[in-house]
């Protein structure tokens, strides 16, 4: 029998999720996966609805980094090359928040 899963253990999935797209966003030498995956940043985070990424999980810092990168992952035409400026402002947010999300790094997913 599969015991249900709490919402805390759920959070720390898309916590550890949303850490993974930032280590491919901000990765140079991983463009052409990044721009093959851009929408994976779009399965865990949703804009809207950022409020619901509530302590212990996330911390006020990392819910403020997920809002600049999401601002950065906008302006991202999948066909622009990388060296475009909208590439560069994703990569360089997702360096930054991936800093901040790595000083508690991943959590439990049990």
């Amino acid at each position: 029998m599969v015991e249900p899963v709490s919402e805390l253990v759920v959070l720390q999935r898309v916590r550890n999720r949303i850490i993974e797209v930032l280590e491919l966003f901000s990765d140079d030498n991983a463009f052409d996966v990044a721009r093959s995956n851009l929408e994976f940043w779009e399965d865990w985070v949703n804009p809207d609805k950022i409020e619901t990424y509530v302590s212990p999980v996330f911390t006020q810092a990392e819910r403020i980094e997920i809002q600049k990168v999401c601002k950065a992952w906008e302006n991202v035409d999948i066909n622009s090359p990388q060296k475009s400026e909208e590439w560069l402002c994703l990569s360089r947010a997702s360096e930054k928040s991936l800093k901040v999300f790595n000083h508690r790094g991943k959590l439990s997913e049990d």
